[in-house]
């Protein structure tokens, strides 16, 4: 049985709906719901990231019915305080963020929510000291990448038993296997759209900290978009190139993490969510699709691959891409089980595997059929 976690609904009405859904499916379920309060909230620390937008929900006892509600049906409810931005110690107002941390903490054991999912290794010791009793979950948002971190972290940590590590070694098998030799369980996220290798990825996690701060600048280059529209520059040169490089997970690739203990995943979304009833229908749409999928592939076939890729900014390049018609031309999942640990050193120079890949689905599907609009691949030299 795969486990999957999931950002927790904004209404009991879908959380309902993840109880049909399990239902629905035979191979996974439904297991964990994570969530952070919006910056907005009494309670809100600035130890989380911003990614929850309902600003408008400022009363703690909304977050409390639904971690509650959510209990109630049988899912484990994490709370996110996995904001990678070093403890702001030297600023006065840091006495008061720890006030609020542990009013929070009360309320979410009052709630029965035992599950905190931490970035910051100076928190992770704090809340380990004052707070024992609950259980703390290494963030995806450490961006761990070699081995020798997760064995520190294993040494100076070892009350942390599991970590989502980052995106990119999502197809080092060899590493993935190591890791869990030191005794972690894994949750891997299968649906991150980041770009492979994104330098700016930790700048971007850094800056989810307060929607509602005052910038004292004007100058583009400081304001919350810059990642992104970095990232979208240079994925709009190849968004096929940079979809095959991807280190999201598809549906049928998920039986290869089986073969070495990990059977549990991640599906992100929480930053595009609201409350109104199309994106709470979208949401819905896509855990289920997700999981039908692990079902079985002629569930999906039909869908754009593109869809089980969450933040790309390329859909529309790509929505005519489906499964049925791309999935033979896409990387094999067994060459990453393979050498999938040589990715982080060789990629476009030793080995062009999904340049060549990529250049082929092109010849295909953009000189034939005039379905996709992509730009001339360079290699590395």
């Amino acid at each position: 049985m795969y486990k999957f976690s999931i950002p927790m609904p904004y209404s009991k009405e879908t959380i309902d709906e993840l109880v049909s859904i399990n239902n629905k499916v035979e191979k996974s379920k439904i297991t964990s719901l994570y969530f952070s309060l919006p910056s907005t909230n009494e309670l809100f620390t600035g130890f989380e990231q911003t990614r929850n937008q309902l600003l408008d929900k400022t009363d703690f006892s909304f977050w409390r019915g639904l971690a509650r509600y959510s209990i109630e049906k049988g899912f484990d409810v994490i709370y996110c305080l996995n904001s990678p931005r070093p403890l702001s110690i030297e600023n006065p107002n840091f006495p008061l963020q720890i006030e609020k941390l542990h009013k929070l903490l009360n309320e979410l054991e009052k709630i029965g929510l035992n599950k905190l999912r931490v970035a910051s290794p100076k928190l992770m010791s704090y809340i380990y000291k004052y707070f024992p009793q609950f259980e703390i979950l290494g963030s995806t948002a450490s961006d761990y990448k070699i081995i020798q971190e997760f064995n520190f972290l294993k040494q100076v940590h070892s009350y942390v038993k599991e970590i989502v590590p980052s995106h990119n070694v999502n197809k080092n098998f060899m590493l993935l296997k190591n890791i869990r030799k030191l005794g972690f369980e894994l949750e891997i996220m299968v649906n991150e759209g980041c770009i492979q290798g994104c330098s700016n990825r930790f700048e971007h996690e850094c800056t989810y900290t307060d929607n509602n701060i005052e910038l004292y600048t004007k100058e583009p280059l400081f304001q919350e978009f810059y990642c992104k529209w970095n990232c979208s520059r240079i994925e709009r040169q190849n968004p096929l190139l940079y979809m095959v490089k991807g280190n999201h997970i598809y549906p049928w690739e998920i039986s290869e993490y089986e073969k070495i203990g990990i059977t549990k995943f991640k599906l992100n979304g929480r930053d595009g969510m609201t409350d109104n009833n199309n994106s709470q229908s979208d949401f819905l749409g896509m855990i289920q699709t997700y999981l039908k999928g692990v079902d079985d592939i002629k569930n999906i076939e039909n869908l754009p691959v593109i869809n089980f890729v969450s933040n790309s900014m390329m859909k529309d390049k790509l929505k005519n891409l489906t499964v049925k018609k791309i999935k033979k031309y896409l990387p094999n999942i067994r060459h990453f089980v393979k050498y999938g640990y040589l990715c982080s050193s060789i990629c476009g120079y030793k080995c062009n595997y999904c340049y060549k890949i990529s250049e082929k689905i092109q010849n295909v599907f953009y000189e034939k059929e005039q379905e996709i609009q992509i730009c001339k691949i360079t290699k590395q030299e």
